[in-house]
């Protein structure tokens, strides 16, 4: 994963990071949730599929759609597609802004389960690509014993930490 550009704290952020972080151990959280009226986006969505029906290749998917909007989005804002790493003991931190533009994505499974999966270098992906890789994850997961690949994860996520 290339990296776009590292901020260092200034005096300023390093007050307000240590604070945020005092706050998330002290004070109740709080949520929003944000439902936008997505009529015209969803009829849009109908056009163009209609329009591209015959066309070779994986279909076109509302979520395809979803994903390259997204990762236009983060494209046009890319300080949004950045970590921020503080360390409260040492009041420091920094934020590490990335080139590349993964998203997480809940995925159902064969089986019914939910899975996140992360799709990688989604910025540098056409709409047609975006709709392969889908259509390429869909083909591995039915192919692939989860119940195995999950032990495997965790058994080696667990050895990373010893």
């Amino acid at each position: 994963m290339g990296i776009k550009s590292v901020t260092r704290f200034g005096i300023q952020r390093k007050i307000v990071a240590n604070m945020t972080t005092e706050s998330w151990q002290n004070i109740p959280h709080v949520s929003y949730q944000y439902e936008p009226d997505v009529t015209k986006f969803v009829e849009e969505f109908k056009k163009f599929t209609a329009m591209n029906q015959g066309e070779d290749g994986a279909k076109i998917t509302f979520n395809a759609v979803l994903l390259k909007a997204i990762a236009e989005a983060i494209e046009a804002d890319p300080v949004i597609n950045a970590h921020m790493h503080f360390e409260k003991g040492l009041v420091r931190g920094k934020v590490t802004v990335f080139d590349n533009i993964d998203i997480s994505v809940p995925w159902l499974l064969p089986s019914g389960e939910m899975m996140t999966i992360t799709m990688k270098d989604m910025g540098n992906k056409t709409l047609k690509e975006i709709a392969e890789y889908q259509a390429d994850i869909n083909r591995r997961l039915e192919k692939t014993n989860l119940t195995e690949a999950l032990y495997s994860v965790s058994f080696n996520d667990t050895i990373e930490k010893l």
